[in-house]
């Protein structure tokens, strides 16, 4: 992966970073390498793609990807994907940038512009309505192929809540302008985010979490370390200590990789191939779990209010519903206490 952008040193940017500048520019006639702002590239070493991003006028900035992974790759020519073509992307950079210069910048910019106005008012009315959403950008987004010149195919991107409570960058596309505000204002919205996040910022917090997400994390952190460190970003349900986040809302869903027949999820343990009688099942709802169950991640403040055989396959499996306690935390500091307190 290699990143530059205009407000870096240009000598200081990578190689292939250089080698593409310098194609680019070869590209270009001077008149429009003296026009055309070249505002940052992206290099994916992976599969050896690229996205340059443009400026051609103010107002007017154009994102063209160059790579085997869109859909206008398969051409039937043989691309070699073991390096980046840095000729054939400056090419289709250059052949871009002459399209687009060759039409009126100042009418595009002045489209450009009013769609802009358009997208920051509709997101102005839904932060007015309790769902804060802040335009960010509006970009051209080009790729391999030529065809259809009659649309101008962009990107937007915005900031909402994503299930952390915070405002993160997402985008949508669209065919042309007047598409765009259509797909714009058809964005879907989280009002239950808004409202936790309304009601976090007046505790002095971050999230909830409950007492097995804090148990899990346990297992191999200090609690708050952890959330210090930003761990909860790098959270996955397939790898320990096995959360997830739902709307500031911190669970635990996982399995023991020592013992596949033993897995949980939010409020429910799962044993697998294990079973007990219905009278023994009735008696164990307000005992501690552990009680029934020995495992790290379960403590006595983990009660049953409901316990079931469930029949998988050709197996029964008893499954147990649990009550635990529900706590809030803060990131900055660390501190996680209970909601009543």
């Amino acid at each position: 992966m290699k990143n530059w952008n205009a407000d870096g040193v240009k000598e200081n940017a990578p190689r292939r970073v250089l080698d593409l500048l310098d194609a680019i520019e070869s590209a270009l006639s001077r008149d429009q390498w003296r026009r055309t702002k070249v505002l940052s590239i992206y290099i994916d070493d992976a599969d050896n793609s690229c996205e340059v991003e443009l400026e051609l006028a103010p107002c007017v900035v154009l994102l063209v990807y160059y790579g085997p992974d869109h859909d206008d790759w398969d051409d039937g020519w043989d691309h070699d994907t073991e390096t980046l073509d840095v000729v054939g992307a400056a090419g289709l950079v250059a052949g871009w940038v002459d399209y687009y210069t060759g039409m009126s910048l100042a009418k595009l910019a002045d489209r450009m512009v009013t769609t802009q106005r358009r997208l920051q008012i509709l997101s102005e009315r839904w932060s007015a309505q309790g769902n804060p959403v802040e335009f960010v950008d509006l970009k051209i987004v080009r790729a391999r192929s030529f065809l259809c010149h009659q649309y101008i195919p962009v990107i937007a991107r915005y900031r909402a809540l994503d299930d952390h409570l915070n405002m993160a960058i997402r985008e949508v596309k669209a065919d042309s302008l007047n598409e765009i505000l259509d797909t714009y204002g058809s964005i879907t919205l989280s009002p239950e985010r808004a409202m936790a996040a309304r009601t976090l910022a007046d505790l002095g917090a971050h999230g909830w979490i409950d007492k097995l997400a804090i148990n899990a994390i346990r297992l191999e952190h200090e609690v708050a370390d952890f959330l210090k460190s930003g761990g909860l970003y790098r959270v996955h349900h397939f790898a320990p200590p096995q959360l997830i986040v739902l709307n500031g809302y911190v669970r635990a869903s996982g399995w023991d990789e020592g013992n596949q027949n033993f897995s949980w999820r939010y409020d429910t343990v799962k044993l697998m191939k294990r079973s007990l009688p219905e009278a023994i099942l009735q008696s164990l709802r307000g005992r501690p779990i552990t009680d029934v169950i020995e495992h790290p991640i379960l403590t006595p403040e983990l009660t049953i209010t409901r316990a079931w055989v469930e029949r998988e396959y050709d197996w029964q499996n008893l499954m147990i519903e649990l009550k635990q306690p529900r706590f809030l935390f803060n990131r900055s500091t660390g501190r996680v206490w209970a909601e009543d307190s």
